[in-house]
């Protein structure tokens, strides 16, 4: 993946060239569309304060909703603003026809979805994914360089290729997508892919963008209405950051969104934080000095364009605030029997966890040895916080067994859940690149419980090879009443299974330690790697937050955070030769 700054590069092929080749392929949606019944003056004024010519576009368009096929929609998205116009506007569609043969569209059937980072993963699974899926638009790909380069795959489109090849505009920086009135204010989600160590600054990018539409949003609505706005949904890749301050920051301001949508009462959804530890990972409103008014602050704010209401903020696990999920793709997470595991401990069954004994083999030796690999295997020169003391197999894959571990043993509260406290660690290195390629761990935590870490990338074979070897995992959680057991091979459903050992005896026949089959017709099943379909059960998610749909949480902030602060550690502790604290 290649490096993505806040600058376009001067270098670079300009939006406009790159994306006036794919011109005839783009779907325009001109005013007719979006209002093709609208004749009053009324509706006329609203309608003309939102016309504009898209860079990428001759023909006019409803620039604050590409996707308005109906006259309600169109009344909806189109109010410039004024409640009192909304609610004119809204009650004379009451009586307006539909243009579907009677029966009212579904207005929220495609969700408008940006890449950011067009590389190796891009390329060869979200863009395929998400164009496979016809409830998807994917409406940009950002990337800072007109050709992505990877040694994992040689073959990497440059940008007007994908421009054509997804009938999408190209931008070079974040800020350049969200500045664009045409564009920034119609994305319903955005999709992380670049290097580890951008993911703060993007992140916090976009979480910006959510939060200034909600702000700007209770402007234009009167105290006595709920704020209509289109919340900002996004899929990070793992993990969430390689450092803990910034990791902290993130789930930082997604707690202030939350509060913002409790202190305002913004929507009638909330989002399902219930006392799952957040308490017990403390985090200071004041980040390394900044207040949250000066990390939220944008000085190009004043430039973008109105929010836009959708209708797709009413979904009870929204974060509320501006945005809609923030979700990380450990798709391991998002599995039926991950759901299955976390609503077992969640329920009690298997009492107080005292201990976790977990293992991940990958094999992916041919990433870690390979010195040209530098973003998987050397510390990144633009490491803000410097705290990055090594790089290799923790961060590229133990990140996926700690965040299934957090998750399923979160939930609880009261001082139930796992949160780590310190942590010792040995490694072992690769001769040419200096990368981590082995460790053994032992974590920790704060309520006294332990877990055994361990894991390389030694698997003989390659995990992306016709055909593929599979990843080898195995996770014992062991608590006062009972234990989990889920081990096997991820390209195998036949290798593994789900079991639940039980520890006392409730009075039904089922005795100490009888085993309980959870998922029996689905076997063993982590990491989602399928390159065909619509992707995995995370992206899945996503899209569905995307949608205000119900969605499963199965990666959120403070997973991601658990997950750093225990990787920090473990290079720490490896490089001391002691056990180190989390930071």
């Amino acid at each position: 993946m290649s490096h993505l700054t806040s600058k376009a590069a001067a270098t670079v092929t300009s939006a406009a060239t790159v994306t006036s080749v794919a011109n005839e392929s783009l779907v325009t949606r001109s005013l007719s569309n979006c209002h093709p019944l609208s004749s009053s003056l009324l509706v006329k004024k609203a309608a003309a304060s939102t016309l504009s010519t898209s860079p990428w576009s001759n023909q006019p368009h409803c620039r604050r909703h590409h996707h308005c096929h109906s006259w309600t929609s169109f009344l909806c998205c189109c109010s410039s603003g004024s409640s009192g116009l909304l609610r004119a506007l809204t009650s004379s569609a009451a009586t307006a026809p539909s243009n579907n043969d009677g029966a009212a569209p579904d207005t929220t059937a495609t969700a408008n979805i940006v890449l950011i980072g067009a590389g190796w993963w891009a390329q060869g699974w979200h863009l395929p994914h998400l164009y496979r899926n016809e409830q998807v638009k994917i409406s940009a790909i950002v990337d800072s360089t007109p050709h992505p380069k990877s040694n994992l795959n040689p073959h990497l489109e440059p940008l007007s290729a994908l421009a054509i090849k997804y009938k999408c505009p190209i931008y070079h920086s974040v800020s350049d997508l969200l500045d664009d009135p045409a564009m920034g204010p119609t994305v319903d989600g955005a999709i992380v892919c670049t290097p580890h160590s951008t993911h703060f600054a993007v992140g916090k990018e976009l979480i910006r963008e959510g939060r200034r539409r909600f702000r700007e949003a209770k402007k234009m609505m009167g105290e006595e209405e709920k704020i209509c706005y289109r919340p900002m949904n996004i899929l990070m890749e793992k993990p969430m950051t390689t450092s803990v301050s910034q990791a902290r920051k993130l789930h930082q301001l997604l707690l202030e969104c939350r509060d913002d949508s409790e202190s305002e009462d913004d929507y009638d959804g909330r989002w399902n934080a219930e006392d799952d530890g957040t308490t017990a990972n403390k985090v200071s409103t004041n980040t390394n000095g900044e207040e949250p008014s000066e990390v939220l602050s944008s000085s190009s704010s004043s430039k973008r364009g109105k929010p836009l209401p959708n209708n797709k903020n009413k979904n009870s696990n929204h974060t509320g605030g501006g945005m809609g999920c923030f979700l990380i793709n450990h798709s391991a997470n998002y599995r039926p029997q991950a759901k299955a595991a976390h609503s077992l401990i969640r329920s009690g069954k298997l009492g107080t966890i005292r201990h976790v004994s977990a293992f991940f083999a990958s094999p992916l030796s041919w990433i870690f040895d390979d010195p040209s690999n530098t973003g998987w295997n050397q510390i990144p020169p633009d490491d803000e916080e410097g705290e990055m003391v090594g790089n290799g197999f923790a961060w590229g894959q133990s990140s996926h067994l700690l965040a299934w571990i957090y998750h399923v043993s979160s939930g609880r509260g009261g001082g139930e859940d796992l949160v780590p406290d310190r942590v010792y660690c040995s490694m072992t290195t690769s001769e040419k690149t200096g990368a981590d390629v082995s460790h053994a761990a032992t974590v920790h935590c704060t309520n006294g419980a332990t877990f055994s870490l361990s894991g390389t990338s030694l698997l003989p074979g390659n995990a992306h090879s016709d055909p593929p070897v599979g990843k080898r995992v195995m996770i014992k959680i062991f608590g006062t009443k009972g234990a989990l057991i889920y081990s096997g091979d991820d390209r195998d459903v036949d290798s593994g299974r789900l079991e639940w050992l039980r520890g006392d005896d409730d009075g039904s026949g089922s005795g100490i330690g009888t085993v309980e089959i959870q998922c029996s017709e689905l076997g063993f099943q982590f990491e989602d790697l399928d390159q065909e379909g619509i992707g995995p059960e995370s992206l899945q998610t996503f899209i569905d937050s995307c949608l205000g749909r119900e969605f499963y949480v199965g990666a959120d902030s403070l997973v991601g955070l658990r997950s750093v602060q225990t990787i920090d550690a473990m290079y720490r502790s490896h490089l001391s030769g002691n056990c180190e604290n989390v930071r």
